[in-house]
């Protein structure tokens, strides 16, 4: 199971390691930062670090993740019924996309340091597990052509993989711009492409 998780409850040590990692990914390079560093800055032992995260690679996830959790933790997303959030997407990819937009920088850092590849494989863990969570088309993949969490994982790796490259080369597109990208990308590759519909059209027997 990742390390990395959306809704992860946080002890005080986590917290400001968290708190810490945040600050000097703002303030230095990544591949500059070390355990030492984060755990000197959260007033903490090394052991500590490590029995919070299981490297660095994990600890820049947890604050990648970290920084848009209070979108994923909205009290109001909780009290509608998955089946009733499409009403909602857009608002909530909109969220989302604009706090990455006002963090952008630090983002940046994450997704281009020495690590981002383990950086990302965790995000897509921790984004795959809310979406199974907390999806309104995630029921969909239930009855795909691929098993439920895999399908879940190629959706996340997807979504961060548009996330990645509308950062790194935003070309004049807005947050709203990005949240429609994004939910044009998870309404089409699941209803329309790993989703029962597709399923159904591959497994019934040629008609002709």
């Amino acid at each position: 199971m990742s390390t990395v998780t959306v809704r992860q409850g946080s002890s005080r040590s986590r917290q400001a390691l968290l708190d810490a990692t945040i600050k000097l990914i703002e303030e230095r390079e990544v591949p500059d930062i070390t355990v030492t560093d984060i755990a000197a800055v959260a007033g903490v032992t090394r052991p500590t670090f490590y029995q919070n995260f299981q490297d660095l690679p994990t600890a820049f996830a947890a604050a990648a993740l970290h920084r848009i959790r209070p979108v994923f933790e909205n009290p109001l997303l909780s009290m509608i019924p998955r089946e009733e959030r499409m009403s909602i997407v857009d608002s909530f990819l909109r969220q989302i996309t604009l706090v990455l937009e006002h963090y952008r920088d630090f983002y940046l850092k994450i997704f281009q340091g020495p690590a981002a590849l383990r950086v990302l494989d965790e995000l897509v863990e921790g984004v795959a597990e809310h979406m199974e969570r907390e999806s309104p088309v995630m029921g969909a993949l239930q009855e795909g052509p691929l098993p439920f969490h895999e399908a879940s994982h190629a959706v996340a790796a997807g979504t961060l993989w548009i996330i990645r490259k509308w950062l790194e080369h935003p070309d004049g597109l807005s947050a709203e711009d990005a949240a429609k990208q994004l939910r044009m990308f998870n309404t089409m590759s699941i209803c329309g492409g790993l989703g029962s519909q597709v399923h159904e059209q591959v497994s019934k027997p040629s008609e002709r």
